[in-house]
């Protein structure tokens, strides 16, 4: 003979799905995640290019890394073996020299130089050796990767932690220090 409450004993154990401000899901260790590529020189068409045959088609010197599910942390390591010349007459701002860019927005980025807002304002973080690495304590859906340089390859790999709740669930990363056109006072 049931009670009153038996007809809650079948749902009893069953959990609420993680969703974006669930704690729990940030605390636990992440599912991990691992990915990589080379990166054209900026300018380059893959389509026709006979110098980087395994690229063919890909007209990106810009990565769009898209996890799987909301990120815990994620790091991304600059691969790249550059053996070019840093820093020139032409390159004041020293950002077009084989090293790698990363940045978030929400927008599929367009990057011709350094005309990007998050570039241009100042609002990435500069991957300038191999070996070069940097850790982002973020929950985030997508990452962009960029490779500003117009004659050298860039490389990269990203080993990210990620949670089970979906990327649907992320809220855009948009503002301020991320993609904003407003120039921070301080960024020359």
């Amino acid at each position: 003979m049931g009670t009153g409450n038996s007809q809650y004993a079948t749902n009893r154990h069953l959990y609420a799905r993680p969703g974006i401000s669930n704690v729990g899901s940030y605390q636990v260790s992440g599912k991990p995640y691992l990915t990589g590529s080379l990166l054209l020189p900026s300018g380059t068409a893959g389509a026709t290019t006979t110098t980087y045959p395994s690229l063919v088609g890909q007209t990106y010197h810009i990565r769009k890394i898209e996890f799987p599910s909301v990120t815990k942390s994620f790091t991304i390591v600059n691969t790249n073996y550059f053996t070019g010349s840093k820093g020139t007459d032409s390159d004041a701002n020293g950002l077009n020299n084989g090293v790698l860019q990363v940045f978030f927005g929400t927008e599929d980025a367009s990057v011709s130089g350094s005309d990007t807002p998050q570039v241009d304002k100042g609002h990435h973080v500069t991957l300038r050796n191999n070996g070069d690495s940097i850790t982002f304590d973020v929950k985030t859906q997508q990452v962009y990767i960029a490779n500003l340089d117009t004659s050298n390859t860039g490389a990269f790999q990203v080993i990210a932690e990620l949670t089970h709740i979906p990327r649907e669930e992320m809220y855009n990363l948009t503002g301020s220090g991320i993609d904003s056109n407003i120039e921070d006072s301080n960024w020359t």
